[in-house]
């Protein structure tokens, strides 16, 4: 079993009940040689990896079993709701990110809505200072939830892309990249939008803390691409993702 588990590269683990993972049941396992850890919430489960309705409830130390001993490089997270991820209790362990370096958030989002995500919600604040990328690719959905239609209505008395902007602030001093991948059913010009947003954003910050070469390293490290372009450079997501998906991503012209 031991030689078996060294062969596991990519896992994937879906949001659960809590039940399933009482201590008589679920033993901690570990994958040494563990790549990409590929974790699912839902919106069902308010973006907990376990269930808070059903019994026995979780607790401040409800981590799952099944992640508590795994140290991936790279994280996936597929958000399917408009709620913060939870970490260190609800499933997802703290400890998840002690060696990531690599993290991507895919986020279920309505076209108009983009402009309104805070990538915090897939992410403690601050980012674990081990993580060297960030990257967001957002998953157009064609309609939302009635509790998702409530948070973006709320949502949207914010200024547009004022919470990606305060991501790419608070990494100022960070080494980290931030990539951010657009599906092609988007309107044309959203990828300038959203470039000339962060760079305006940056450009206005006080020279005090934010000289004009601190503000040009960070543009450089800020990327919006479209998902043809990611998907065919394979370093981005190669090891990371699986290949099949990917590829239906590129021939689909989307996440599905």
């Amino acid at each position: 079993m031991k030689e078996k588990l060294k062969q596991v590269k990519i896992l994937t683990a879906h949001h659960h009940s809590s039940y399933w993972c009482r201590p008589d049941k679920s033993p901690s396992i570990f994958l040494p040689d563990l790549i990409t850890l590929d974790i699912q919430v839902d919106e069902e489960y308010y973006n907990h990896f376990h269930d808070r309705t059903r019994t026995p409830a979780p607790t401040t130390n409800s981590s799952c079993p099944l992640l508590l001993e795994l140290k991936p490089k790279n994280l996936v997270v597929r958000m399917d709701g408009f709620e913060r991820v939870i970490y260190g209790y609800g499933g997802i362990p703290s400890g998840i990110f002690d060696k990531v370096i690599n993290v991507f958030l895919i986020q279920r989002v309505g076209i108009g809505d983009i402009a309104y995500f805070d990538p915090y919600e897939g992410l403690p604040k601050p980012p674990p200072s081990r993580i060297k990328s960030i990257t967001i690719i957002y998953k157009i959905a064609p309609g939302c939830t009635t509790s998702a239609e409530v948070s973006m209505k709320q949502r949207r008395n914010g200024n547009r892309y004022a919470k990606l902007q305060k991501m790419v602030e608070d990494l100022g001093d960070s080494e980290i990249t931030l990539t951010i991948v657009l599906q092609r059913y988007l309107n044309d010009g959203v990828e300038e939008e959203m470039q000339q947003a962060i760079e305006t954003h940056l450009d206005g910050l006080p020279e005090k803390w934010w000289p004009q070469e601190k503000k040009e390293r960070r543009k450089k490290m800020v990327e919006v691409l479209s998902l043809e372009r990611w998907v065919e450079e394979r370093r981005r997501w190669e090891d990371k993702f699986d290949e099949h998906e990917v590829w239906c991503w590129k021939d689909e012209g989307g996440i599905l």
